[in-house]
């Protein structure tokens, strides 16, 4: 909307003062709609500013006929605009011309209700303020206008009420794009933060459960050896603030599960863990531990507890394995070895109660499946004594320390059939016992022998029994003489070890046991010497 800015003085001839003020569009609206000859001022003489008004006037008039702008002056009645003055721009705009404009009412040129509605109650408004009131609406088929309407003053005792409207469509269109784009930005937005949030919520998910699986078994769910040895430090840690809280580690391993992971298969294997692990959950109490270390291996941490709630937890353990397990149709039922820990001062790491829950373990297996040892130092000082040997052995073979000899065992006391290797090293009390057992390798059993109650076992292997694979020979380590051989009652030929005198040959003979060896026949032989020996015993024998 152009904006004229210029000073004009009008007389009022009612009481002859006069006001001098600036003048917009609806001001010199309101003086182009009086005759000129009611402008004058004061600047020189009287005749000179009232003619340059004139001209002013008639420059404006131009403008305001020339202009696009809908502009003109209206009067009121009680429901209806009439038209007192408009431009060239207001005329095209309803199809007629100024002249034939003027005196029409706003009804009868087809405004439709709604839009005459919002003109009258602009009009109103401006009568009671004083002030230009202005408004934006849509007008079908212009578009849009942005209307400023304004009280004139009055003539013949009526209000008359100037009015500019601008076409705004364009203005609004490009508002529109704008709050549609932003919209559109703010539904993306909306879009963008839920998928944020529900990015945020699946990283939560994967981290809880990344969480979750780095400290607990993959297989049973339960806890696994890194929740284990943390929540046993922090037990450690307590029973230093409060020696009084003690509490015990369990470490148990189920009994022969590689003969049900090799006869019924590893997948097996896996069900009878998670089944076994379900069953053992039952066992504790909510506060305590129970994890998954590996293998067949488990560990159960009671804390706050004595020794009667101890044995009441293995009792109750013991009894919940020997019930039967369904497996592959049928039913198994299962035993563990037990190794206990009780806290006490001397432990500071969490490794160290595992370490020798884990040595009584073993000592438990070494005495038959379903044992419990608690732990003491003596077995501690065994499992370094035969960490040591193993030490000492696996370095004497890198070394080449051992010799083969082989002890003669001569059939009927007149052949040689056999020959059996030991491995023997310059003497070391530390590896004594370990003749033999260490070269070839010897399953332990033990046997009894009908009508001879001799358990045959490596003579310096702590009478840990053993059971040697020969193909078609069963030799008893034990020194023989005090009692016989039945090579029937294995179904397998029995091989008499330390044979040292003719009164244990011939014993050994009468009880039908044709294999022997001694050194009543020979001492143990070099490859060198054990040639020579077979071709002597060869050479008598024919």
């Amino acid at each position: 909307m152009a904006v004229w800015t210029l000073y004009l003085a009008s007389k009022t001839a009612s009481n002859g003062t006069f006001w001098f003020g600036r003048g917009d569009t609806a001001i010199l609206q309101n003086m182009l709609l009086k005759p000129a000859k009611n402008l004058c001022g004061w600047f020189g003489s009287v005749s000179a500013w009232q003619e340059k008004a004139i001209n002013e006037v008639d420059t404006l008039r131009s403008f305001y006929n020339a202009a696009a702008l809908l502009m003109g002056t209206v009067k009121l009645t009680d429901d209806d605009i009439i038209h007192v003055s408009d431009n060239q721009a207001t005329a095209t705009f309803f199809g007629t011309t100024p002249a034939a404009l003027r005196g029409c009412s706003a009804r009868s040129l087809g405004i439709p209700e709604h839009y005459l509605r919002l003109w009258l109650e602009a009009y109103r408004a401006t009568l009671r303020s004083g002030q230009p009131v202005r408004f934006d609406y849509h007008h079908e088929p212009i578009g849009w206008l942005r209307v400023t309407v304004d009280y004139i003053g009055t003539e013949d005792g009526e209000p008359r009420f100037s009015y500019v409207a601008d076409d705004i469509t364009d203005r609004k269109r490009g508002e529109q794009a704008v709050l549609e784009a932003h919209d559109l930005l703010e539904l993306r937005v909306r879009v963008r933060t839920v998928e944020l949030e529900q990015a945020k919520a699946d990283l939560l998910r994967a981290n809880k459960r990344l969480q979750h699986d780095a400290f607990h078994d993959a297989l049973t769910g339960l806890p696994n050896r890194a929740l284990f040895v943390d929540r046993l430090g922090r037990s450690l840690e307590r029973v230093k603030r409060r020696p009084e809280e003690g509490f015990t580690v369990l470490f148990f391993d189920l009994d022969h599960f590689k003969v049900v992971n090799d006869s019924l298969g590893h997948e097996a294997g896996d069900k009878l863990l998670v089944a076994v692990g379900r069953a053992l959950v039952g066992c504790v109490r909510d506060g305590d531990t129970f994890a998954r270390l590996g293998g067949a291996e488990f560990t159960l941490l009671l804390e706050d507890c004595g020794s009667a709630r101890v044995a009441e937890v293995v009792a109750r353990l013991q009894l919940v394995l020997a019930s039967p397990f369904e497996l592959q149709g049928r039913d198994l039922s299962v035993s563990a070895s037990i190794g206990v820990v009780v806290s006490n001062p001397a432990y500071t790491r969490p490794e160290e109660m595992l370490r020798d829950a884990d040595t009584a373990m073993y000592s438990a297996k070494a005495e038959g499946p379903g044992h419990v040892r608690i732990f003491d130092e003596a077995m501690r000082g065994r499992a370094d004594r035969r960490f040591d040997l193993g030490s000492k052995l696996v370095h004497a073979l890198e070394r080449g320390e051992f010799t083969v000899f082989y002890p003669a065992q001569p059939r009927d006391y007149r052949k040689y059939l056999g020959r059996e290797s030991r491995g023997r090293r310059p003497y070391d009390r530390s590896v004594a016992g370990a003749r033999g057992g260490f070269v070839a390798r010897r399953f332990r059993y033990r046997l009894l022998v009908a009508g001879v109650p001799a358990t045959f076992s490596c003579g310096d292997a702590q009478d840990r029994p053993f059971f040697r694979a020969a193909a078609d020979r069963l030799q008893p380590e034990r020194r023989a003489g005090q009692n016989g051989a039945d090579d029937g009652a294995v179904g397998m030929n029995a091989v008499a070890e330390g044979v040292e005198t003719r009164e244990v040959a011939a014993q050994l003979g009468a009880l039908g046991c044709e294999f022997a060896q001694g050194y009543w026949f020979a001492e143990p032989l070099t490859t060198e010497d054990a040639a020579a020996f077979v071709t002597a015993v060869q050479e008598a024998a024919d």
